[in-house]
């Protein structure tokens, strides 16, 4: 009996133990168990985070491309319809109508607007103003009053002219003007420096105040030309007729005048940078002088004096 009992008290003993190891097992994986529930609960939020911001950020440079691809598409229309555009007023520059070449001649001086995107155009506008100018019919006795075509056609020269010049920079002389015939022409004030003009025709042209600074004058004609004021520090006048020219308060810096092929009645009143015995010379071949601002190199006092230059027939000298 007694060692029954002690046999069925073992045994319950025992099968407290096992469950006592169980509870304490199970306790411990529910312990574990409760932040790793937590750990991929975090996982699972974080995980669906990043899959939002992916796909935010895939959306986002989805629609930046597509915009940026619209403005690209946008510009190359608006580009298409500028260029033809310019290609109607080259055809309306060709017109045999008068009125038709006026229009594209004013439709042109839109193609020459800083800021408004049309670099490209300035050297074209400029060699197109250049060639039609060329063209025109010059009487070689007297300079003809311009036309309607000829001056809108001056007036897009001077406009596009500076732009094209900055534009390029480095070779300006491409813009070449050679032969131009700008008889009469009005170009007050305009930026003409390092202008390419040899073998120019601008009788009775107005250039007050204009910069020809360095600008390529071999063997133009201003005869009767009002050059009041113009800056020509270091322009080359080789071969130039100024003829009743009147250069009254112009800059001569640094030229050389002894190469100006016709001084008869060019008028030398105050001019700048220019020596005493520079002025003498130019009154030996037929100029006024006036008060003259003689350059610091001549030392010695300036004569102010008004010599008039010889009676001659007041009509202009052709080359």
């Amino acid at each position: 009996m007694d060692a029954t009992v002690t046999a069925l008290q073992k045994e319950q003993l025992a099968q407290q133990v096992e469950q006592l190891k169980n509870q304490n097992s199970w306790s411990a994986w529910t312990n574990l168990a409760t932040p790793l529930s937590i750990l991929i609960g975090l996982s699972t939020v974080l995980g669906g985070v990043w899959r939002y911001l992916r796909d935010q950020q895939a959306e986002r440079e989805k629609r930046y491309e597509a915009e940026r691809q619209q403005r690209v598409d946008q510009q190359a229309e608006r580009e298409k319809q500028v260029e033809e555009r310019f290609q109607k007023v080259v055809e309306g520059l060709g017109s045999t109508s008068e009125a038709s070449q006026v229009g594209a001649a004013i439709l042109l001086r839109t193609f020459v607007r800083e800021g408004k995107g049309y670099e490209q155009f300035y050297s074209q506008a400029f060699d197109l103003a250049v060639a039609h100018l060329r063209l025109r019919t010059i009487n070689p006795k007297v300079p003809e009053p311009l036309t309607s075509l000829s001056q809108a056609l001056v007036t897009v020269l001077k406009e596009s002219y500076p732009l094209a010049r900055d534009w390029l920079k480095e070779h300006p002389r491409y813009l070449d003007a050679a032969r131009i015939q700008l008889d009469h022409a009005y170009l007050s004030s305009a930026d003409l420096q390092r202008f390419w003009i040899p073998k120019a025709s601008l009788r009775k042209a107005t250039l007050r105040s204009t910069n020809l600074r360095k600008a390529n004058l071999n063997g133009v004609n201003f005869s009767g030309a009002n050059l009041c004021g113009a800056n020509l520090a270091g322009a080359d006048l080789y071969g130039a007729n100024l003829c009743e020219a009147d250069l009254n308060g112009a800059d001569l810096t640094n030229v050389d005048l002894s190469t100006v092929k016709v001084w008869t009645n060019a008028r030398l009143y105050n001019v700048k940078g220019v020596t005493q015995a520079q002025l003498e010379a130019c009154k030996e071949k037929g100029a006024i002088i006036g008060h003259a601002i003689v350059s610091p190199s001549d030392s010695h006092d300036v004569e102010q004096v008004a010599v008039k230059a010889p009676t001659i027939p007041n009509t202009l000298a052709s080359f």
